[in-house]
């Protein structure tokens, strides 16, 4: 089991630090590969019969396919699932903490990633069987205080009925995001599954690339003047797109694609403590399922 192999590889290490010497041990053992102090290597031969060795980066979950550990087990090396609204949470996250964020081993989770599965209900179940880490759900301004609600209420129900109460009494199914998040919670109440929910981050602006200089994407203004305009071209009866980054891109000539973000963040003055807050409040979260002091 993978506790016993976890035990193997703290005994392991303990060894070779008493003995001030290399121990090289050839597995695919998920538990062992999970210990950051383990250094991996694919060993490979080539079709001449030479073979090649070369270091495997921990945290790359590719890598470790590579290296013949199953997905459904390299799953279980996650120490957190971060779920944000879309993809572009996801650049923005990886281009300002990346390498943070690989150390700790968390799994960033867009909503949208998966909102075509037909049943969320479902998409929840699997997370919560799939993916044992604890869970940070990342909210906008808008839904972050009745998010918040929602799991405080269903964590201090007294029953299951009263913990879905709890959650429905919070939220609506008006957006794929929120009703995503619905579902997740209530997932977790009908598995006894609510504590994997650690926290609800609230982000203050509306939208992750709030964050990031407007002038990168569009000229001109500012992101609220912006959302300004585009609120009343649509009471003005327009036809325009609800969507607010889809009417800049098609009325602005605004490119939201990965490389005009990345640029965006690097020609950020400074990292807004919103986003600094969640990349603390996750690692404290994954240093405390560790046991670090």
């Amino acid at each position: 089991p993978l506790s016993s192999q976890k035990i193997l590889s703290r005994g392991l290490n303990s060894i070779a630090e008493d003995l001030r010497l290399p121990i090289y041990v050839a597995t695919h053992s998920v538990g062992i590969l999970d210990d950051l102090r383990v250094t991996a290597y694919r060993c490979s031969r080539r079709a001449d019969g030479t073979i090649t060795v070369r270091e495997v980066p921990s945290t790359s979950r590719t890598a470790l396919t590579d290296l013949g550990v199953p997905i459904s087990e390299s799953l279980h090396l996650y120490r957190l699932v971060l779920v944000v609204e879309g993809h572009h949470e996801e650049v923005v996250l990886d281009e300002l903490f990346g390498d943070v964020i690989a150390d700790l081993r968390i799994k960033v989770l867009p909503i949208r990633g998966i909102r075509n599965l037909r049943n969320m209900t479902a998409a929840g179940e699997l997370l919560f069987d799939h993916l044992a880490a604890p869970f940070v759900v990342v909210s906008d301004r808008a839904r972050s205080d009745r998010v918040d609600m929602a799991l405080l209420g269903a964590k201090a129900a007294e029953d299951r009925e009263a913990a879905k109460t709890a959650v429905e009494a919070q939220l609506d199914d008006g957006s794929d995001e929120e009703g995503f998040i619905k579902s997740l919670l209530l997932s977790a109440v009908q598995d006894d599954r609510v504590h994997r929910i650690a926290s609800i981050v609230g982000l203050n602006k509306d939208d992750i690339l709030d964050y990031l200089p407007v002038e990168h994407f569009v000229a001109g203004g500012s992101w609220q003047a912006l959302r300004d305009q585009h609120s009343e071209h649509r009471a003005a009866g327009n036809e325009v797109p609800r969507d607010f980054k889809r009417w800049l891109e098609l009325h602005r000539d605004a490119d939201f694609g990965d490389e005009r973000i990345r640029e965006a963040v690097g020609a950020m003055d400074e990292i807004h403590p919103d986003l600094t807050n969640l990349i603390a409040t996750s690692s404290d979260l994954v240093h405390d399922s560790r046991g670090d002091s």
